[in-house]
């Protein structure tokens, strides 16, 4: 259940920030903008969904749930390496902090040894 919350707060920051920062009219509505934006919003929301869905029933839930940082990995490399554009170092920093959050949330605690 938090994890819910969490994903539903971080939703709600980034649509936010989204219609702060950027006004509609910047964006170009042609047939294949609303095709992909139909397109990502239906079959590839309900097929993550149903991805994550059949992975925690299958296993731990704190250590799928770290996988959700990979999505911003996806998208910066499909972006990259598909629509051609350009990779910062902002962008490499913020790969370098989903790689380092996903490594400290699954990763193993050192057991500490009692004195005695």
């Amino acid at each position: 259940m938090s994890c819910s919350i969490s994903m539903f707060n971080r939703r709600l920051f980034v649509n936010g920030y989204g219609l702060i920062g950027e006004r509609w009219g910047d964006v170009v509505w042609n047939l294949t903008y609303v095709s992909v934006l139909l397109y990502g919003g239906i079959l590839g929301v309900a097929a993550s969904w149903a991805v994550y869905f059949t992975l925690v029933n299958s296993g731990d839930v704190s250590k799928v749930a770290s996988y959700t940082f990979l999505v911003p990995f996806v998208s910066i490399l499909t972006g990259t390496l598909l629509l051609r554009e350009s990779f910062t170092f902002q962008l490499f920093a913020g790969l370098i902090l989903i790689a380092v959050s996903i490594f400290f949330i699954n990763g193993k605690p050192k057991k500490i040894q009692q004195m005695a």
